[in-house]
Formats: structure tokens, C-alpha cells, sequence
């Protein structure tokens, strides 16, 4: 096993702080991370005594594979949790790397029309004849 710490994840911003005593996932931490992304961390752990509601950027290391250290400015925290959960929006890159494809002319005049018809009474009373036959 290496000796230095390997980064979890590396918050940008302001980031709530939720303990939990009646569930097994005793802290997540939520926020936006440099790459601009909705993060949350949590960890298997009991819910710490003393942590703050909210931390200022702050980093999270993987010191050893239950140990973690939060470090946000001059404060910094460690924590004992048998596993950690990283969860990311990638949405926005998903949106990026696979753009949204516009449906064909006909596919779309076709659906206004139906629709059209279906919204007036004579429009539904041929629609349902159309079905009959």
C-alpha cells in the first residue's frame, strides 16, 4: 500500500454537512467540485459527535482503506469508515458528449396533427372512428 494519501474528491465550494444517527451512513457530504459537478460522499461510519454543518472547500484523502482525513482551510478531521460512497452529476458532460438529436420534420408535422385532432371534439370523434375499422 502507498504511503500518500490518495485524493477522494476536492470540493470547489461551500459543502452541507449532514449527520445521520439512524442510518447507517452516518456523514454525507454534498457540493460542487472543481469540475463543476454535484458531488456526495458518503461514509459507513457512525455519525461523528463534533462536525461542523457546513465546510469550506475542503478536500478528502484516503489515508488508509477505512481512514479519511477532511481538510478544509485551517481545520481538519478524521474519520473511521468502513466504506465510502462517491456519487457524481455527469450529466452535463453526458449531454456534451452525446448530443440530443432532433426528431425528423415529418415525425414531428405528424404528432402536431394527431395531437391537433385529439384536441377538438370532431377530431376525437374521427380518431375513435379511425380505430374501429
Amino acid at each position: 500500500m502507498s504511503s500518500t494519501p490518495e485524493i477522494v474528491v476536492r470540493f470547489s465550494a461551500a459543502v452541507e454537512c449532514r449527520r445521520d444517527e439512524s442510518s447507517p451512513l452516518g456523514l454525507t457530504l454534498s457540493g460542487r467540485t472543481a469540475a463543476d459537478e454535484l458531488a456526495h460522499l458518503a461514509f459507513l461510519c457512525p455519525a461523528p459527535s463534533e462536525f461542523p454543518a457546513q465546510l469550506e472547500a475542503p478536500t478528502v484523502e484516503r489515508l488508509s482503506p477505512q481512514q479519511f482525513r477532511i481538510s478544509s482551510g485551517e481545520r481538519s478531521f478524521l474519520i473511521s469508515a468502513a466504506q465510502s460512497y462517491l456519487h457524481r452529476d455527469v450529466s452535463a458532460q453526458f449531454r456534451r458528449a452525446v448530443p440530443q438529436r432532433s426528431a425528423p420534420l415529418i415525425k414531428r408535422l405528424f404528432w402536431r396533427m394527431v395531437l391537433g385532432a385529439a384536441s377538438h371534439p370532431l377530431g376525437r370523434w374521427w380518431l375513435a372512428r379511425r380505430e374501429q375499422e
